[in-house]
């Protein structure tokens, strides 16, 4: 089978196709993305071994359930980064390939139909983003500050900004006019990252980098919440804790249903989310797209 290998870069390589642990099913790879998780990994972040498999996100057919493995034959799933033995693309293969082998812990059921009348890419744009309504009911009527200023930030800062005072601090971005454009505060990382005084309710830590990971606590009021998005990979970084601080609750959402991603969705233009992702039938393509968008959706799976 084909897949899409890290060796430094991005290549495409023959893979067998790979055993089924128990627990795990194999499946027929319809749609993967390259997210958040998938940056950390090509943009050294986050070193992972030679030959790794990319995609972090995915949707597949289920051709082979391992022993005990929780789906059967035939079943069309979505596929989440995270799992038990750890997430897809850093410490397991992900799904950037013609065929994956993955836990059933990462899987979440979007039904055979889910793939009838839609585009692939943002059906599995409405997997990641699914538990984005469960952090309306942690933030809602308070302050909250998301780290990060790009595609994820927006689209979750475009849902939340309904229910939430918003200010994000991040890098130099196109995203960071866009973001003011909805009437939310935004702040360079060049001048305030780690600025003392600036205190807030809850932190959402969008961002890849160790050092805004690192500073992201110190953000926090005692009590407060700090969230750590399923679809960014903090798994190995570092977080530092103030001695003044002398309690933080760490969240950690859940992926919901396709039709939570589609509300959140609702909120960010069609136009905008065609802009910065790139979608293609050829894993040969990949590379030369990821100059040019955030997010590369591979959909040469079929959707049937």
């Amino acid at each position: 089978m084909k897949a899409l290998v890290w060796n430094g870069e991005a290549v495409v390589e023959e893979r067998p196709i790979p055993p089924i642990p128990r627990g795990w099913v194999l499946g027929k790879v319809l749609a993967a993305s390259l997210t958040s998780i998938d940056a950390a990994v090509t943009s050294g972040t986050l070193p992972v071994i030679p030959g790794r498999i990319l995609g972090s996100y995915g949707l597949i057919r289920i051709v082979e359930p391992g022993v005990d493995a929780s789906f059967g034959p035939g079943e069309v799933v979505g596929v989440t980064p995270l799992s038990s033995c750890g997430t897809l693309a850093i410490d397991l293969d992900g799904v950037m390939s013609e065929y994956a082998a993955v836990p059933s812990d990462t899987l979440i059921d979007v039904s055979r139909d889910a793939t009838k009348g839609k585009n692939l890419w943002k059906l599995l744009l409405m997997l990641e983003f699914s538990f984005v309504p469960v952090l309306a009911d942690i933030v809602e009527g308070k302050d909250i500050l998301i780290l990060g200023t790009g595609i994820s930030t927006y689209i979750i800062a475009s849902f939340l900004k309904n229910y939430s005072r918003i200010t994000v601090i991040g890098r130099e971005s196109p995203f960071l006019k866009r973001l003011a454009g909805l009437g939310i505060k935004v702040l360079s990382a060049r001048k305030h990252l780690s600025k003392e005084g600036l205190l807030f309710d809850a932190v959402i830590l969008c961002a890849i980098h160790s050092y805004m990971a690192m500073a992201s606590p110190m953000y926090l009021r005692s009590g407060g919440a700090l969230v750590l998005p399923p679809n960014t990979p903090h798994g190995k970084l570092v977080l530092s804790y103030p001695n003044t601080l002398s309690k933080i609750v760490i969240v950690r959402p859940e992926h919901g249903s396709l039709r939570d991603g589609e509300e959140v969705l609702k909120e960010v233009g069609a136009n905008l989310l065609e802009s910065v992702i790139g979608v293609t039938k050829s894993f040969e393509e990949v590379g030369m797209l990821r100059r040019h968008y955030a997010r590369i959706t591979y959909t040469g799976g079929g959707g049937s």
